[in-house]
């Protein structure tokens, strides 16, 4: 007959086999985690490194494995599969897209409104903190559905294209043209103050009213109704483009192919422009 059983060797033996189990767990888990980040990482590096540019982009940007950095600019693209999740060639993958088009009318080929806004945010900072003055002109084409009814929706939209060509031609360089709306262009005039400006509308609806546009058979012509602003010191966006917008329905109010001008208290029409003392009567440089 075996001696007494040593209960307190048992409980040593079987605490260090649990420690040990235990122990081999841990490092089991350390190790899996590890090797899953680790995988985790390549696969992230592979898909950096398979991201393209469109070639002839305006600044394009090479990709190296494992970069977590991007540059990119408005003509960037993307065309690898890893991007999108589908393979290339199947009906679900997205087509390319130029981040350009976000930012352009397609019919007219000029900057949209959301451009044109940014822009106006900009040039406002600029003017503010340079002091430089800046006006803004809205310019819509008046009777454009009644156009379409008369004729057709090519000619609609040939009048469209016309009028855009049209501005941005009687227009300095520095200027911004952009479509605004459906009917309607924004145009954005660097240093030049209200009365400036405001000549500078009435010019653009004169020449605008003889303008002649060119169909299969025969011609037509338009007029537009123009409504012109000033930022004030510490404008914002929405304040300068209200006021334009009022002094534009104003003139669409008034049965169309005028000009009003906001001087920021009050709407009024063109030919009523007081010219502060010293200010210049100097048109900016426009070739109509």
């Amino acid at each position: 007959m075996n001696g007494p059983i040593n209960l307190a060797n048992i409980l040593t033996d079987d605490t260090i086999i649990i420690g040990a189990i235990g122990i081999a767990a841990t490092l089991g888990l350390v190790l899996g985690a590890t090797a899953g980040w680790w995988l985790r990482g390549r696969k992230i590096s592979r898909v950096i490194a398979t991201r393209t540019i469109e070639p002839g982009s305006d600044n394009d940007a090479d990709w190296t494995e494992g970069s977590d950095s991007m540059q990119s600019d408005m003509d960037e693209t993307c065309s690898s599969p890893a991007c999108n999740g589908h393979a290339e060639g199947s009906p679900l993958a997205p087509a390319k897209v130029n981040l350009r088009d976000f930012r352009t009318d397609s019919l007219t080929g000029l900057p949209n409104r959301t451009a044109f806004c940014e822009d106006i945010r900009r040039r406002l900072s600029e003017s503010q903190r340079h002091g430089n003055r800046l006006s803004l002109m809205l310019v819509r084409i008046d009777n454009l559905d009644e156009l379409e009814s008369q004729h057709d929706t090519e000619t609609r939209l040939l009048v469209v294209r016309t009028c855009a060509r049209f501005l941005c031609a009687a227009t300095r360089e520095m200027d911004l043209v952009a479509r605004y709306g459906e009917d309607t262009f924004g145009i954005l005039l660097p240093s030049t103050a209200l009365v400036n400006a405001a000549r500078v509308g009435e010019r653009l609806r004169g020449a605008i009213e003889y303008y002649t546009v060119k169909l299969a058979a025969g011609s037509i012509q338009f007029t537009a109704s123009i409504g012109v602003d000033e930022a004030q010191p510490s404008e914002d966006l929405g304040s300068l483009l209200a006021r334009a917008d009022l002094a534009q329905q104003a003139s669409l109010a008034s049965g169309g192919n005028r000009v009003h001008y906001h001087t920021g208290t009050a709407v009024e029409v063109y030919g009523q422009v007081a010219v502060p003392a010293g200010e210049s009567r100097a048109l900016p440089a426009m070739s109509l």
